[in-house]
């Protein structure tokens, strides 16, 4: 889940989206 963390820039916002 790492990767699609820093795909996104490392935002807790976007990383809940995915």
């Amino acid at each position: 889940m790492a990767e699609r963390l820093h795909a996104c820039g490392t935002h807790v916002t976007c990383y809940e989206q995915s």
